[in-house]
Parts: C-alpha cells; sequence; structure tokens
C-alpha cells in the first residue's frame, strides 16, 4: 500500500520519455480511458547561459512552455552544461514553440532554443492522444458514391 500510495502521489510515471496513466484499483475501477487534458513532457533549453539556471528563473522561463514541474539532476547540479533539460506540464494540443523569447536582469533580449523528447500528438477526429487523424480507427469512413447510369 506505501508502494501504491508512493507512486500515485509522483504522478506520471515515465516510460521512454512519454507518461504512463497510473491510476488506483478497485473492484469497481472502469478501464474505459479518460481523456487527458495535460500531460508532463521533457524539454531541453539549448544555449541557456549558467545565470539563468537558478530554480526561480527555471520555473519562470519554463512558464513559456508550460507549467514548471521540475529539473532534472544534471541540470540542478550543473553537470551537464549543454542544455537544462526540465519537466513541464503541458495542455494536449497546445503549440510547442522550438524557440522562446523572454528579457533578461537588464532588459536585454534573450533567445533559447527549445527541444521536446515527445509531443503529444492529438488526433483531429477523436480528440484522442497518441495518433493522427490519418490513423485514427474511430473516425468516420466517409460513404463512397454510387454513379447510377
Amino acid at each position: 500500500m506505501e508502494c501504491k500510495d508512493l507512486v500515485l502521489k509522483q504522478g506520471f510515471p515515465m516510460f521512454e520519455n512519454k507518461p504512463l496513466v497510473v491510476k488506483p484499483w478497485t473492484e469497481t475501477a472502469s478501464l474505459a480511458k479518460e481523456p487527458l487534458k495535460v500531460v508532463p513532457i521533457w524539454v531541453r533549453l539549448c544555449g541557456l547561459g549558467l545565470k539563468f539556471w537558478g530554480g526561480e528563473c527555471l520555473e519562470k522561463i519554463a512558464s513559456l512552455v508550460g507549467k514548471y514541474m521540475r529539473a532534472d539532476t544534471a541540470t540542478m547540479d550543473k553537470t551537464r552544461i549543454g542544455y537544462a533539460r526540465l519537466m513541464v506540464e503541458v495542455q494536449v494540443g497546445q503549440e510547442f514553440p522550438n524557440r522562446i523569447f523572454f528579457k533578461d536582469e537588464k532588459g536585454e533580449d534573450v533567445s533559447v532554443s527549445v527541444e521536446y523528447e515527445w509531443k503529444p500528438v492529438q488526433c483531429g477526429a477523436c480528440r484522442g492522444i497518441g495518433h493522427t487523424k490519418e490513423d485514427c480507427k474511430k473516425k468516420p469512413v466517409a460513404p463512397t458514391r454510387v454513379a447510377h447510369v
């Protein structure tokens, strides 16, 4: 029970950098998929100056992509300085900018490249996650017309 509570408290576990939905099981639990509106993803802020690597600063910069959740250990310890790696909570179907812009403490413009380890793909037909409209198994089939001569 303690392990179950710990897993549920930590939020989404990740598998191959993709979030897994985990919910407690009961005898009456439904196996139906629940619609997801937000998911956590890992982003890399490439070329971000070390002066911006403080917790509060990273949180503000991450908010330009989504809701800041945490930074990985290498980012917090500054043992890998090529990019800052952050987990952010994003809205499914939102825009994912490849570059973000902000002003530094002197009011100067700063531009940072953003890389995504995974982006949620949303179907335009059923609004499900993980496939496109073209691959949707629930999309309505267009009726075929038969010409009568």
